[in-house]
C-alpha cells in the first residue's frame, strides 16, 4: 500500500472484516487463543468475538483484557447472562469485576439489585476479593460491598486489599460488622486490623492485647493511630524489632523518646547504638535529647543528631519566610 493512499469501507464490510479476524483467533489453539485474546485493542475485534458466540474460555480471556473498554465489558457480561451456563457465567463475571475498565455504576448496580448476593455469601467464590482488589474502584463501591457481606473471610478480604485507603468510618463499620457476625473474630485477627493506618484508637487499643506475636506488635508500633500509652510500652518492648518499630513511630511520646535515649545512653545495652539512630531519625525527637546527643561518645549518633538539627533549623526557617 501506497503512503497516503486510504480505502474507505462500509460499516458491513468493516464488519466483515472484523469478523474474518475473530474467526482467525478462533481457529488458534486454546493457548495461543487466549494469550491473544487477553492482549487485543481493538474494540470492533472484541465486539465480533462476542457476536462470534466464541468459546467459554475466550470469553474469559476477554473479560480479563486491561484494553477492553467498560461498553465491551457490560456488553460481554450481557451476552454470558443468557448464553453460557450458571458456572462459566459466574467466572466470566468475576473476570469482568475485576477489569480495571469495569464502570463503577456497573458494579454499584450488581451490588445493590442482588444479583452478586449469592456469590458474596461465601468469601470462597472469589467475588468479594475480585472487587476488593480492583484499586480503579472508588470507595463508594468499596462501601457498598461490604454492606452485602456476610462473613469474617470476605471482610478480611477488604481489609487486606484496602488497608491503605479505607477512610476511618468504614474501617470501623468493617470492625463493627466482623463483631456482629462473630463477638471474637476481630480479635483472632488483630494483625489485620492494625495493618489499616486509618483504623480507629479505640479499636486498636480493643484488639492490642491478643498481640502476643512479636510480628502483630510490629504492626501496632507503626500504626499512626496506635494509642501513645501502647506506643509508650511498646517502646520498651523485649523484642528489637517492636522497640524499633514503636521507636520510629512520629507519634511516640516525646517523654518516651527522652527516657528511651538515656537508657540506651547512659547503660551498656545490646544494640544502643540502632536505638539512637532511631529516636534521632525521629521527627518527634525533643530538641534537648538531639543538643544532648551531639556530645555523645559515638561520632555516627553525635553526627546524625547535629545533621537532625540541622534540618530542624532548615525547615524552620522555610516556614518562616
Amino acid at each position: 500500500m501506497k503512503e497516503g493512499v486510504s480505502f474507505l469501507y462500509t460499516e458491513q464490510e468493516l464488519r466483515g472484516i472484523m469478523h474474518f479476524l475473530s474467526e482467525v483467533i478462533l481457529s488458534m489453539d486454546s493457548w495461543h487463543m487466549n494469550s491473544v485474546v487477553e492482549h487485543i485493542k481493538s474494540p470492533q475485534v472484541m465486539k465480533a468475538m462476542i457476536d462470534n458466540d466464541a468459546f467459554v474460555k475466550t470469553h474469559q480471556a476477554l473479560a480479563r483484557n486491561p484494553n477492553a473498554s467498560p461498553e465491551i465489558l457490560v456488553e460481554l457480561y450481557e451476552f454470558s447472562k443468557t448464553k453460557n451456563t450458571n458456572s462459566d457465567f459466574k467466572t466470566i463475571l468475576k473476570y469482568i469485576l475485576a477489569n480495571p475498565n469495569v464502570p463503577v455504576d456497573f458494579v454499584i448496580n450488581l451490588l445493590q439489585s442482588g444479583v452478586l448476593d449469592e456469590y458474596l455469601k461465601d468469601c470462597s467464590t472469589g467475588f468479594a476479593l475480585a472487587i476488593a482488589q480492583n484499586q480503579h474502584l472508588p470507595l463508594i463501591v468499596i462501601r457498598e460491598l461490604v454492606m452485602h457481606l456476610s462473613s469474617v473471610g470476605a471482610l478480611l478480604e477488604v481489609l487486606r486489599n484496602r488497608k491503605d485507603s479505607l477512610d476511618s468510618t468504614l474501617a470501623e463499620y468493617i470492625y463493627n460488622k466482623m463483631r456482629a457476625i462473630h463477638s471474637t473474630s476481630p480479635l483472632a485477627y488483630a494483625k489485620d486490623l492494625a495493618l489499616v493506618k486509618t483504623m480507629p484508637a479505640h479499636i486498636l487499643e480493643a484488639v492490642y492485647h491478643k498481640s502476643h506475636d512479636y510480628k502483630t506488635r510490629v504492626v501496632f508500633a507503626r500504626n499512626p493511630n496506635t494509642p501513645s500509652h501502647i506506643l509508650s510500652k511498646l517502646a520498651f518492648d523485649t523484642n528489637l524489632n517492636v522497640r524499633l518499630a514503636a521507636l520510629a513511630n512520629s507519634n511516640m511520646p516525646p517523654e518516651t523518646l527522652a527516657k528511651a535515649c538515656h537508657i540506651a545512653a547512659s547503660r551498656n545495652i545490646n544494640n544502643a547504638k540502632l536505638i539512637l539512630k532511631t529516636i534521632v531519625s525521629n521527627p518527634s525527637c525533643p530538641k534537648e535529647v538531639l543538643l544532648d546527643l551531639t556530645m555523645y561518645h559515638n561520632k555516627f549518633i553525635a553526627d546524625a543528631a547535629r545533621k537532625a538539627l540541622g534540618h530542624r533549623q532548615s525547615v524552620s526557617l522555610a516556614q518562616a519566610v
